[in-house]
């Protein structure tokens, strides 16, 4: 698969900030993948950012108790729909095995802790009644359980005094946006890869510079990052 040819699509739960960087990363020639759909759960700010970027956008409620099974379904069709190769998950709902085959496994999520610790929601809130004195975020493939997919990359923050979910998930985002924009980097590049079993290979796990983030990223990502988190409120 060429990079230019990429098909990514995200799933968001929140505001979709991740995903926006992504976009921008791409519209700055950062990344050569613009991504070809966003899927939100709920009305998102990350909507109108499609709509400016010409990214197309689809609301599918459910989920969590409500027709579970319309929206494993109409999320299933979303993909297949816009010929999606990769998805990308800053979610708030389990995705059913048949969904995930649909992209035959090419799905990975960010997730705000360190796994596997942490699990499931509320993660941030866990890691400051822990007692631990560092918390970190992580991005893993996609399995059939709650966040127990392989894992392409991790990175750790402190926990200071003091810290309230606020604080602590906002340096954990500026943890994650690097970190994502690698993964999506090494997918495009096809550095990235699955094997007949679904098991990720991606040869930059080999290059650990010894810094808060496994495995290393490019430094343009990372100037990137900042700025961009920079001018997140």
């Amino acid at each position: 698969m060429q990079s230019n040819a990429l098909r990514l699509a995200w799933g968001v739960g929140g505001r979709g900030r991740i995903l926006e960087a992504v976009i921008e990363a791409n519209a700055k020639g950062l990344l050569t993948t613009k991504p070809a759909l966003v899927i939100v759960s709920a009305p998102s700010a990350i909507e109108a950012v499609a709509s400016r970027c010409g990214v197309a956008s689809q609301l599918i409620e459910g989920g969590r108790g409500k027709a579970p099974e319309a929206f494993h379904d109409a999320f299933a069709a979303a993909l297949a729909a816009h010929r999606i190769d990769w998805l990308g998950l800053t979610f708030d709902k389990l995705l059913a095995e048949r969904t995930i085959d649909v992209l035959q496994g090419r799905i990975f999520n960010v997730h705000m802790s360190l796994l596997p610790l942490f699990p499931g929601f509320g993660a941030v809130r866990k890691a400051l009644g822990s007692g631990m004195r560092v918390a970190g975020v992580t991005v893993h493939m996609v399995g059939a359980g709650m966040d127990d997919g392989p894992i392409l990359g991790q990175a750790i923050a402190p926990i200071l005094a003091g810290d309230a979910e606020t604080t602590l998930g906002r340096r954990l985002f500026e943890r994650a946006v690097p970190l994502a924009l690698q993964v999506v980097r090494a997918i495009e590049r096809g550095e990235l890869t699955l094997d007949g079993k679904r098991q990720p290979r991606w040869a930059a796990w080999d290059r650990v510079d010894g810094s808060c983030f496994a495995p290393s990223l490019d430094q343009d990502l990372v100037d990137f990052a900042q700025a961009f988190c920079g001018r997140c409120a």
